[in-house]
């Protein structure tokens, strides 16, 4: 079978949930005798194709201006795509985004879609009116094959919210690839801290979060809270820290590398994920590979990823939150028995397992039944 793979998210993102899961899948799939893969991007700056074994990008001048949709990036990214779709030397297409630029060029092909999220649809006042992501997302998942969810709760919302019958859709979860993090603490870093990772803004919750905990964070002895990766605050984000007395106990690590984002993890009291919406949440995941107890929002897919190992909040209620978290921070017994509890839940999750289900929906999807199945270890 012959997989080509587009180029939209590696030109537009230099690393994150998106650009990983695809990483990991090429990763699993590339050099296999029944299998051929191939990326359509002549150039990107992700940070994970610096490891790839399956593509070799080459890296550019960073420019916000290039990164654009029509940029110099996606000109050259697309026409190269492009020129491989009219070669016609594929079985399938896996888009890496929601651009359908490629439908012209199918020829009658197949292509698989994944959906990562329903929070355009769920959130449309967090985005500009002409955004294009929700009506993208709606033409190509009347035209896909077959279409991906992340996660059992993302595969509902799908069918809820845009009428796709049950049978088009695969649920395949995804994982979490963190090397082992250090035990030796960064400097810097505060003795206790609760840590919050990725993006903050809208539906991500960090503002009521805050507001929630900052009893908790200016007790005597309290921890800090410590925020990794995504922008420095922005000026209202600093008026909430400044105006709940917080000053010097919020903290910014700006984007981390993946051994600095493990050790954050090992070392912070608790994780803590407020999320009103997520499609999956692999930072779970990650805080489970670590070795750091979790607390979590029960919302979209958080409890079908945290299962029982995760200490569980409303995140609408800032009572709910200050008292989950509360809970974690005064009970060592309960950190411990969340991290073991953990540790075996995350054994459930592997990209060998993801690589494994995609590729038997691609076969699926062509008709090319189980040949050559892989192994999810």
């Amino acid at each position: 079978m012959r997989i080509l793979y587009d180029h939209q998210i590696y030109g537009s993102q230099l690393h994150g949930g998106v650009s990983r899961y695809f990483f990991e899948l090429l990763s699993r799939l590339h050099g296999r005798e029944d299998v051929s893969v191939r990326l359509a991007a002549l150039l990107s700056n992700n940070a994970y194709l610096r490891h790839a074994t399956f593509a070799a990008p080459r890296p550019f001048f960073p420019s916000v201006r290039a990164l654009r949709k029509g940029g110099v990036i996606d000109i050259v990214n697309r026409w190269w795509a492009r020129r491989l779709l009219r070669r016609g030397e594929l079985d399938l297409l896996h888009p890496t985004y929601y651009d359908p630029w490629f439908l012209p060029e199918l020829g009658g092909r197949p292509f698989v879609l994944t959906v990562y999220d329903m929070v355009h649809e769920l959130f449309p006042g967090l985005f500009s009116p002409d955004d294009p992501t929700r009506e993208r997302k709606r033409v190509l998942v009347e035209r896909a094959a077959g279409i991906i969810a992340i996660s059992e709760s993302t595969k509902r919302d799908l069918v809820r919210l845009l009428g796709v019958p049950e049978e088009r859709v695969r649920a395949i979860p995804l994982a979490a690839a963190l090397p082992p993090p250090s035990e030796a603490r960064p400097p810097g870093l505060p003795g206790r801290y609760l840590l919050f990772v990725g993006q903050r803004a809208g539906y991500k919750n960090f503002l009521p979060l805050l507001g929630a905990v900052a009893p908790l964070l200016r007790d005597e002895g309290g921890p800090s809270f410590v925020c990794a990766g995504w922008k420095p605050f922005s000026r209202a984000e600093r008026e909430a820290i400044d105006g709940a007395g917080l000053g010097g106990r919020v903290l910014h690590r700006p984007d981390p590398d993946d051994a600095e984002l493990a050790t954050l993890y090992r070392h912070a009291t608790a994780f803590v994920y407020p999320s009103r919406y997520e499609g999956f949440g692999i930072p779970v995941l990650e805080a489970f590979s670590c070795g750091c107890p979790v607390a979590l929002a029960r919302s979209s897919s958080l409890p079908e990823v945290g299962g029982d190992a995760a200490a569980y909040f409303d995140p609408e209620d800032p009572a709910s939150m200050r008292a989950g978290i509360a809970r974690l921070l005064e009970d060592a017994g309960l950190r411990r028995d969340l991290v073991e509890r953990g540790r075996r839940r995350l054994a459930e999750f592997s990209w060998d397992r993801t690589a494994a289900e995609t590729l038997a929906f691609y076969r699926e999807v062509t008709g090319a039944g189980a040949r050559g199945a892989i192994t999810a270890s």
